[in-house]
């Protein structure tokens, strides 16, 4: 009888394109070995998976990275997929279908049980005859004081697995999703995995795939936001530094994590600062909103990123309350030089001292710290309570004008384990990210750049003239609003066509939109112009 194979973690990805008939398939060099090897009518089932596109196949047999398929199984349907989709080995549904399906059953047989045996524990039961041999020892239900097992159905409460009995918390299956299974953990700081957590992941941008204010930046500043929501910090006297998006090379960022990711923020020292006060600093961060931190704060996290630098010393993360009077340290160094590694912390369990902001504050801040004085040092590995970036032992990112980092796939799971990097779709990242700052250029576009893509257009109906302008996502604010001029770029101009730029000011500005005034405007002739609004934390 045909048996349906299994091995554990078994995830490539497609060699190559495929149309939606082709019944072969190959997989990435050397990493078909993960899967099993039918025989004799054997198989598997291998999910293939791009984006929100899924399609489950049967394999028949396997030669090498070679499989041979038979298409659109468990009700899905054959799609054409392109090389880089993910290529899975996962529970389905239709093999619990058989496991439920009572011909699979061995005949039932007399049951006798041990007189010893305990109500609600499970049997063990011998193959052959169908009969109990012993109690397994394993609770169906009760408390969470032993090993159970527990029911898809039954309600899993916080406390049974987090807080006073974390201790003797142990482990059981809760579902996720429609058909699937996903484990919890057990003992000291025991979490509830979350399911559907990957969806509700707070890191905006994770991928450096947004870059709306632009991708070179020359001589930042503090306080600058480079890629969308990561913001460089910094107190240095001397030093100088500029930031860039910078692609990694195909083979090098899947070789890191598995999977392609198209960018990363690299941070370049072009004026060196060899002797760190005690009170300064360089810091890359990430300020994550109260509303999308909650779920985190307070219990147990990782984080987790591909990071790539000439220098393999002592850098630090530090994450941080909205009051900076909580904050966690842990240092990393990159292994080898000029490679990209994953690099996973776990945080943990935060008290309920100092001042924590669940909405539209600064929930959480991540900061990878470069360069930090004796000032910011702290204990590594706990929560500190002052506002502390590194410990002992930090490099000086600003020694040389050799020196760089580059940063991407920053990712968050609940619980002390970093899941496989999975991304978010561009459409949910851009939406996500345009509630702390959105423009009428188009994304790729610079603000201030010379560009009639996207911008306003009105007649004017009068020599004073209003015109509203509706947001596309609600912001976490009202929106400091900047009009632009699209033919040169100047602020707080619109070109009135025909005649030249005409000043204009802001009204009005709220979280869903805001008006535009024309005081000196020109009555029927067209208006047009650019404008950013922006609500950072």
């Amino acid at each position: 009888m045909p048996v349906q194979l299994f091995t554990n973690n078994a995830t490539t990805l497609l060699d190559a394109d495929i149309n939606d008939s082709v019944l072969t398939l190959t997989v990435t060099g050397g990493e078909g070995a993960k899967f099993p090897t039918p025989t004799a009518g054997d198989f598997f089932y291998a999910t293939i998976e791009s984006g929100s596109v899924r399609e489950i196949v049967q394999v028949t047999t396997r030669s090498t990275d070679t499989f041979t398929i038979v298409r659109a199984q468990d009700g899905s349907s054959a799609t054409a997929f392109t090389a880089g989709a993910t290529v899975e080995l996962r529970m389905t549904k239709i093999f619990f279908d058989k496991v439920h399906t009572t011909d699979t059953l061995p005949a039932p047989g007399d049951v006798i049980g041990p007189g010893s045996s305990t109500d609600s524990n499970v049997a063990l039961m011998d193959g052959t005859t169908g009969k109990v041999i012993k109690d397994s020892g394993l609770a169906l239900a009760g408390s969470n004081t032993g090993d159970q097992i527990l029911p898809i159905d039954t309600t899993i409460v916080t406390t049974d697995v987090v807080g006073n009995n974390a201790s003797t918390a142990k482990h059981g299956w809760m579902p996720k999703g429609a058909n699937n299974l996903r484990h919890f953990f057990n003992g000291a700081n025991a979490q509830v995995r979350v399911p559907g957590w990957e969806n509700h992941d707070p890191v905006v941008n994770p991928g450096m795939n947004l870059w709306q204010r632009g991708t070179t930046f020359t001589g930042v500043t503090t306080a600058d936001m480079l890629a969308d929501q990561y913001e460089i910090e910094f107190v240095t006297s001397v030093g100088v530094m500029d930031a860039i998006q910078v692609s990694p090379t195909v083979s090098a960022i899947v070789t890191a994590s598995g999977q392609r990711i198209n960018h990363a923020l690299r941070i370049n020292v072009t004026t060196i600062d060899a002797s760190i006060a005690a009170a300064e600093f360089v810091t890359l961060s990430q300020k994550i909103e109260g509303y999308r931190a909650a779920l985190l704060m307070h219990n147990q996290f990782t984080v987790s990123f591909f990071v790539r630098s000439n220098l393999t010393g002592q850098f630090a993360l530090a994450v941080g309350n909205s009051n900076r009077d909580r904050t966690f340290i842990k240092t990393f160094s990159p292994a080898v030089a000029d490679v990209w590694e994953r690099i996973s912390i776990v945080v943990a369990t935060q008290d309920l001292t100092g001042t924590w902001d669940y909405q539209t504050g600064i929930g959480l801040d991540l900061q990878w710290t470069l360069v930090a004085g004796t000032d910011f040092e702290g204990t590594d590995g706990v929560w500190n309570s002052t506002n502390d970036l590194a410990v002992t032992g930090q490099v000086n990112f600003l020694s040389s004008t050799s020196n760089y980092l580059e940063l991407t796939g920053v990712q968050i799971d609940l619980g002390a384990e970093a899941l496989a990097y999975r991304g978010i779709p561009i459409e949910q990242d851009t939406h996500a990210a345009e509630r702390y700052f959105q423009k009428s250029y188009d994304i790729d576009v610079d603000p201030a750049a010379t560009s009639a893509l996207g911008q306003v257009a009105m007649i004017q109906n009068g020599t004073t003239h209003k015109e509203p302008i509706a947001l596309r996502t609600t912001m976490r604010e009202a929106p400091t609003v900047i009009a632009y001029n699209p033919t040169d770029g100047t602020t707080a101009q619109w070109e009135d066509v025909g005649v030249g730029g005409e000043p204009v000011t802001i009204a009005n500005s709220g979280m869903r939109g805001f008006t535009v005034f024309v005081t000196a405007g020109t009555t029927g002739l067209e208006l047009n112009g650019h404008w950013t609004a922006e609500s950072k934390l």
